[in-house]
Formats: C-alpha cells, sequence, structure tokens
C-alpha cells in the first residue's frame, strides 16, 4: 500500500485477496482485514472477484456473500470521488467508467472451480454482450466529427488467466474486435490468477489486443499502467505504458 503513487488516480484490485491452497474455509476476518487494508489507499480502489474468495471456498454461497458485503460500491463508499460508475444490471460487481477519454471495465472473470456449467456460461455470455454494449456506445460517443482520428481506449479488468472455461466470453470478443471493431479501437486486459508476469501482445491473435497479467501478492510494487493520447495512428503496444518498479 505503501507504494501506491503519489500521482495514482484510482487503483485496480484484481482479485485473489486470500489464499485458498492452504485453506478451503473463507472466513469473515479475511474479508474485512483486507478491506482495512486496501482502505489506505490514497486513491479510490476498484475490485474485481477472484475464485479464492468465492467458488474456491468450501462454502462458495457464504463467500461471494461476504465479498459482495464488504466490496460491492466499495470504491464510493470508503472514497469521494468524481467517476461516473455504471454496474450491469443484476449484476453488481460489474462496472465501468470513462475517465479521460477511456472506457475501463471490471468484471467477474474467475478461475477455479466451475460450480454450475450453465450459471458460469450465463454469466460469461451476460458480461460479454454488456462489455460490447459499452464499447459500442463509448466509441460511438468519442470519435471525432472531423473525421473518427480520435476512437479512445478501453482497459479490461478481471481476475481469470483465460483458458478452455472462458470461451463464452473471449471468443466472442475475439470475433467482436476482429468483425466490428476491425482492430482499430486498442484494448487492454488487465488480469492476475497465476501469479507470473505476462505481456502479450497480439492476444487472441488479434492486433489491436494487449494482455497484461501481474504477479500479485507481495513479491512487487503495484503496477503503475499509464495511458496514451487518444490516436488511431499509435500503435496499440504503445497505447498503453507500464511501470513495476515503483518505491516510495
Amino acid at each position: 500500500m505503501q507504494n501506491i503513487p503519489q500521482d495514482a488516480e484510482f487503483v485496480i484490485h484484481v482479485g485473489d485477496i486470500r489464499e485458498a491452497t492452504k485453506n478451503k474455509a473463507c472466513i469473515l476476518s479475511e474479508y474485512t482485514t483486507v478491506k482495512s487494508i486496501l482502505s489506505l489507499s490514497h486513491a479510490p480502489v476498484f475490485i474485481v472477484l477472484g475464485d479464492n474468495e468465492w467458488n474456491d471456498c468450501s462454502n462458495p454461497r457464504q463467500g461471494l456473500e461476504m465479498w459482495k458485503n464488504h466490496f460491492t460500491n466499495f470504491e464510493s463508499t470508503q472514497w469521494n470521488h468524481t467517476f461516473n460508475i455504471t454496474r450491469q444490471p443484476g449484476r453488481e460487481e460489474n462496472f465501468s467508467f470513462v475517465h479521460k477519454g477511456t472506457l475501463f471495465i471490471g468484471l467477474n472473470i474467475v478461475g477455479g472451480a466451475v460450480l454450475n456449467r450453465t450459471e458460469w456460461a450465463t454469466r460469461l455470455t451476460d458480461q460479454f454482450e454488456w462489455t460490447k454494449e459499452l464499447v459500442v456506445g463509448y466509441k460511438n460517443h468519442t470519435i471525432l466529427p472531423s473525421g473518427g482520428a480520435n476512437v479512445g481506449r478501453v482497459v479490461i479488468f478481471a481476475h481469470a488467466n483465460p483458458n478452455n472455461k472462458h470461451t463464452h466470453f473471449f471468443d466472442p470478443l475475439r470475433d467482436f474486435i476482429r468483425d466490428e471493431l476491425r482492430n482499430e479501437l486498442p484494448i487492454l486486459y488487465v488480469n492476475g490468477d497465476q501469479h507470473k508476469w505476462s505481456y502479450d501482445r497480439n492476444y487472441y491473435n488479434q492486433s489491436s489486443f494487449l494482455r497484461i497479467m501481474l504477479t500479485g501478492g507481495t513479491t512487487e510494487p503495484p503496477l503503475k499502467v499509464m495511458v496514451g493520447s487518444n490516436s488511431s495512428s499509435v500503435p496499440t503496444h504503445q497505447a498503453f505504458a507500464y511501470d513495476r518498479q515503483l518505491t516510495q
């Protein structure tokens, strides 16, 4: 927490607030302790669900309830800010906002155990449709009248490292990026999950899609991400810059 940059405008926690490998039983004090720690941030903290505090708990329903009780609207209950936040109807853990010309989206995409295949597929499909709706609306309202030079930036936050359990979200997202956006809108996906660093250009074989996977935990300082100016002439890999060597 001491390493959060003073110029950070907000902070995103990409899930797994507890270690599930040692104890599958999720207990209330873990959630309240993490909430107290994150509240020390000088900048608003947004948080997305991780599997360790939900579907990998020995009592998943209780884990999800404790998470929702302590972290739904967390950024608005602990800090005064001016972000105009939209939440997905019926899935209040998902959020979006536009800040300085960039669309940010936080989603409930977790790894771990698939408890109910129907719920899992439905949730991922619903979240893709909501993401698509947000991106289309955002793009239509941010193209400059002079001819569309300003096509903006999109950053998606979620916990999971995508695999074959997440095809209901990432396959249609890939098709949307390729067929409708025509790889003209730089999109960054930021996730945790695997606890190792990965910087992937041309993600899902799409030139406008970039992925950063965080090491997480306390083994390295927070990742500082800087969003570049909105210009269609800037290559995707230059649309976002990052600093992994932050110190105070």
